[in-house]
């Protein structure tokens, strides 16, 4: 046994020193074993790295995508809130200049919204959203901005047909405000006219144009538009004057009910 004590020291001063290894003779050894063991380790280490990011992007992508999502939800939020401004702006505009004649009138008024109209560039009629349950009737007048634009023509429970003064098909009693002669006001594609005029009166441009309570259909006064030119007509024994109107028809969209 003591024959191999040297020995057996050795031994353990050798695995004292693996392990330990203060003096670093046993390098080789431990870079050679590195050297094995670096490429697992380092397609390990690029694998962890390039996983993390890959996550990485997955998330900002994701963030990205919310962020450009709510934007949109704010832009067209924005959008609908700024339509829905000019939209009150507009009736308000619309209101204050029905309002100015409101208030200077005698008539007793309903107040009406248009919800139909012609499909066609030229309209004859219009649909508004008073009926019977409002007291609207058959031939009452029909007014915008203080200018006779039609009259009644069906009724219904809860809307109205009136056929506008720019008609064909619409015949109403006028005057002349200052000539004093009376007349028809007619539509048509030639637009709005008077006809049978008395020969005995000359309509000058620019003549007030009125509503005549002749017949019993309208009251009397309400504008309508004054005098463009005069003329006679087809059969010579009255005249006929084209009559000019503030109102643009296509663009009504509130009018206003004579009771």
């Amino acid at each position: 046994m003591r024959k191999y004590r040297p020995l057996i020291i050795l031994i353990i001063i050798i695995i004292i020193g693996i392990t330990i290894s203060p003096f670093g003779f046993l390098n080789p050894v431990r870079n050679y074993a590195n050297i094995l063991v670096s490429p697992v380790t380092s397609a390990f280490n690029r694998t962890t790295i390039g996983a993390s990011d890959f996550f990485h992007t997955l998330f900002f992508i994701g963030r990205i995508v919310k962020e450009n999502t709510e934007l949109k939800t704010r832009y067209n939020q924005l959008q609908s809130d700024n339509i829905s401004l000019k939209e009150v702006r507009h009736e308000n505009k619309l209101l204050k200049g029905e309002l100015k004649f409101v208030q200077s009138t005698n008539l007793q008024l309903i107040s009406a919204n248009i919800i139909l109209k012609s499909p066609s560039g030229f309209i004859d009629s219009v649909v508004i959203n008073k009926g019977s349950r409002k007291g609207i009737k058959i031939n009452q007048a029909v007014i915008s901005q203080g200018f006779l634009i039609g009259k009644i023509n069906k009724v219904y429970k809860n809307t109205s047909e009136v056929i506008l003064i720019t008609s064909s098909s619409s015949k109403l009693p006028a005057y002349l405000q200052e000539s004093r002669g009376t007349g028809v006001i007619q539509g048509g594609l030639k637009g709005l006219s008077l006809e049978d005029i008395q020969l005995d009166i000359t309509p000058r441009p620019g003549e007030a144009v009125l509503s005549s309570d002749i017949g019993g259909i309208l009251p009397r006064g309400i504008p309508i538009g004054s005098v463009k030119e005069v003329s006679l007509s087809h059969s010579d024994i009255s005249r006929s004057a084209a009559i000019s109107s503030p109102i643009f028809f296509t663009h009504l969209e509130m009018v206003f009910v004579v009771k």
